[in-house]
């Protein structure tokens, strides 16, 4: 059995992080003085620009927010705040995304030269839309900070996005070490396998304990998977090997069930069924 349970916490010892974050130095025709139109030789940095988005106004190449939509209720897979920062003295860079207060996903960048800089923050949860609720972002330097809180008008709920699949049917997203369904398949049977994935997003469950079994005829079909959950977005994957395999080392053909449970207590349980081959 394998298991993440994730509150997203890296360091960025480069210029890019994937989807995650990353930082460009802004072409000196694009350089941005701040709001107060001079940065102040006293303050290490200043922020300008900074800006919301769900994913399909964000940019890739342009590594930042093409529109600010903090005014809106957001509603998608994927949020991210970005930020344009004038360093007058080097230092460290930190970055983070808060949902009901705490934190979500945070780095904290290398020591980052005079001049402007890009920078943004995501979190993305693939084909799940995001919980609803306040969202967050700020940034720091030093002294000065930046930030910006909007909203989501994602699914609510102690549990969301619960999907079952056979693990060869995943994806496993590096960067974060998470597996994920490529599709929910607890609607229909799934051939013999050896690996069962059952994967989801608790929310607002922080010190509660989390767990996940694998059930068939109400009994466990392989070790329960149990954690204390770490943030108010604990993403969390397991794929499970049978307790005890067929002759060919396969899940036995039957029903069988997913369950997510909080403090012992079922949340959300997912049906399905496993077909010889």
């Amino acid at each position: 059995m394998m298991r993440a349970v994730l509150l997203l916490v890296a360091t960025i010892l480069a210029f890019a992080i994937g989807a995650a974050g990353a930082a460009s130095r802004v072409p000196d025709e694009s350089r941005s003085v701040g709001l107060g139109g001079t940065v102040e030789a006293q303050h290490p940095a200043h922020f300008s620009s900074l800006r919301v988005c769900a994913y399909p106004a964000f940019s890739l190449a342009q590594k930042r927010c093409t529109k600010d939509q903090r005014a809106r209720i957001l509603v998608s897979s994927k949020f991210a705040c970005s930020v344009t920062v004038r360093v007058t003295r080097a230092k460290r860079l930190h970055a983070r995304l808060k949902y009901a207060g705490g934190a979500v996903y945070e780095y904290t960048t290398r020591t980052l030269g005079r001049g402007p800089w890009s920078w943004w923050i995501s979190e993305n949860l693939g084909s799940t839309p995001l919980p609803g609720g306040r969202w967050g972002c700020d940034f720091s330097f030093g002294s000065v900070h930046a930030g910006a809180s909007f909203r989501s008008g994602g699914p609510t709920g102690a549990v969301i996005g619960a999907a079952v699949c056979d693990a060869k049917d995943s994806l496993f997203y590096a960067h974060h070490r998470i597996r994920v369904c490529k599709a929910d398949e607890s609607m229909s049977p799934i051939l013999a396998t050896d690996r069962i994935l059952c994967s989801a997003v608790f929310v607002k469950q922080v010190r509660k304990k989390g767990e996940v079994q694998l059930l068939a005829g109400g009994k466990d079909a392989a070790k329960p998977d149990l954690a204390t959950l770490p943030s108010p977005l604990a993403i969390w994957w397991t794929a499970f090997v049978p307790a005890t395999p067929a002759a060919d080392g396969m899940f036995a053909a039957g029903d069988y069930v997913c369950r997510f449970s909080v403090n012992g207590v079922s949340v959300v349980e997912k049906p399905f069924q496993i077909v010889s081959g």
